[in-house]
């Protein structure tokens, strides 16, 4: 795959990491092994395209919150959307 665009909330603040591989389980406390990143943003909201230094392939994606976004007028609150998902890849 060449890129992936995440439609995220208009929330800024979310750290979050999109990683590709052929591993799909995990424990929870991590990514599952053998998942590599693709490209990350510590500020992700709105349309964000994700892009590596060459191509990636695998059978999975993984959008990975490493942290969420404070909640409008929630304090203590945090929150992350994700709307929609493009993959594009090269032929």
């Amino acid at each position: 795959m060449s890129s992936v665009t995440v439609t995220f909330g208009n929330g800024p603040g979310t750290h979050v990491r999109v990683m590709v591989g052929n591993t799909g389980t995990g424990t929870g406390q991590a990514p599952p092994p053998g998942m590599t990143t693709l490209d990350k943003s510590a500020n992700a909201f709105g349309q964000v395209t994700f892009t590596g230094h060459g191509t990636a392939s695998g059978r999975f994606i993984l959008i990975w919150f490493t942290k969420l976004a404070a909640q409008s007028g929630q304090s203590g609150n945090f929150q992350a959307d994700v709307f929609n998902v493009v993959v594009r890849g090269s032929s």
